[in-house]
């Protein structure tokens, strides 16, 4: 009876061993990347599959959006003039969603390759607008004579 405990305890040993071995290895590493422009640094991380994490507080755009790209597997294509600072503070978003909210008031374009399936390049194709005056009609003032 002995020996028929000490069988099972090892079977359970070797099947937990085993999913343990399989559950790291189907896992997605936790990819980091980051840098400093100009005396700010940032961050830009993988937290799960297709998932982003950003933090980013006055860092150049272009710095930014080339590590993106460098995680998710996209080129990035912008005129100098494009290159403006970011603030942007993103805890976990997919990486479309991390791009329209790190480009929010830009024009840019997500090109799509492999049957549509997959993200290959981002174009930012204009600076942010400036914000347009809000134009208030409070109507017309007039004074009404009684006759």
């Amino acid at each position: 009876m002995t020996q028929a405990i000490a069988g099972r305890s090892k079977a359970v040993v070797i099947a937990v061993a085993v999913s343990t071995a399989v559950l790291f290895a189907t896992a997605t590493p936790r990819q980091s990347l980051g840098g400093t422009d100009q005396q700010n640094p940032f961050s830009v991380e993988s937290v799960g599959p297709g998932m982003l994490s950003v933090d980013a507080h006055g860092t150049d755009l272009e710095m930014v959006l080339r590590a993106i790209g460098k995680l998710s597997g996209f080129t990035v294509s912008l005129e100098p003039m494009q290159r403006a600072p970011v603030d942007v503070e993103i805890e976990s978003g997919s990486t479309e969603d991390v791009l329209h909210r790190v480009l929010r008031g830009r024009n840019y374009a997500l090109l799509y390759g492999g049957g549509g399936e997959r993200l290959t390049r981002v174009v930012v194709l204009s600076p942010p607008a400036p914000p347009k005056p809000v134009h208030q009609s409070f109507g017309s003032t007039r004074v009404l004579q009684r006759r």
